[in-house]
């Protein structure tokens, strides 16, 4: 899906809302609104591309150690001008975790997901990662009560 217009907004929509002011729902702070509207401003030509990575854990991980590793690199991520979005993934019973990142362009996925990541991610774990791209051609926003499509 092409990021234009309302699309950006409801592809950084899932990002603002976990900085939404308490106090007041529905509105954000002036920075955090400055920061939206300059990833909506930078996105306007670019494909939003979501990217699901998963891989093996090793033997034995319990979920605290898992869980304190995705906390653990949480921030590097939140400082990521590339990234709109990342949730973490877990199944402790198939013995798998993952991510699954909003990019705003797929170059800058496999920018971020190159060798170095690749390695760290190996010996952290001792398996390669599977990453897989998907465009976005539809969105269901049940907090905006909207459904966006290209």
């Amino acid at each position: 899906m092409k990021a234009s217009g309302r699309h950006v907004e409801q592809a950084v929509h899932g990002w603002v809302s976990t900085v939404l002011e308490a106090d007041s729902p529905g509105h954000v702070s002036g920075r955090v609104r400055a920061v939206y509207d300059e990833r909506i401003a930078t996105m306007k030509d670019e494909r939003v591309i979501n990217e699901i990575v998963t891989f093996r854990l090793p033997e034995g991980a319990t979920r605290e150690e898992v869980f304190r590793n995705f906390e653990k690199t949480a921030p590097t991520w939140q400082q990521n001008p590339d990234l709109i979005r990342k949730n973490y993934l877990h199944d402790a019973e198939n013995g798998v975790a993952g991510d699954v990142y909003i990019w705003t362009a797929r170059a800058h996925a496999e920018k971020w997901h190159g060798t170095v990541f690749r390695e760290k991610l190996r010996a952290l774990c001792g398996a390669e990662p599977e990453c897989r791209f998907f465009e976005t051609p539809v969105v269901v926003d049940n907090l905006a009560g909207e459904i966006v499509k290209d």
